[in-house]
């Protein structure tokens, strides 16, 4: 069973890869492809970074409220 995040990944690539067909049946040329598909795996990869780092965020914020909780009561 893949996670949810790996899944999302290849759905993203998958994706990528039929905007670059599209491009190239418009008769795009290849570098304008090329600079295209850069793009957008760089933004795909900032994506990425950015959920990762909410998530690890996430879970430091609730181990520390349910410290502090424990604490509490």
């Amino acid at each position: 069973m893949k996670s949810p995040l790996r899944q999302r990944v290849e759905k993203l690539q998958g994706e990528l890869s039929d905007v670059m067909e599209v491009l190239k049946k418009e008769g795009q040329s290849d570098g304008e492809r090329r600079y295209k598909k850069i793009m957008a795996e760089a933004v795909f990869l900032i994506l990425f970074r950015l959920d990762f780092i909410g998530t690890v965020i996430l879970i430091i914020f609730g181990m520390v409220l349910g410290h502090i909780l424990s604490n509490a009561l």
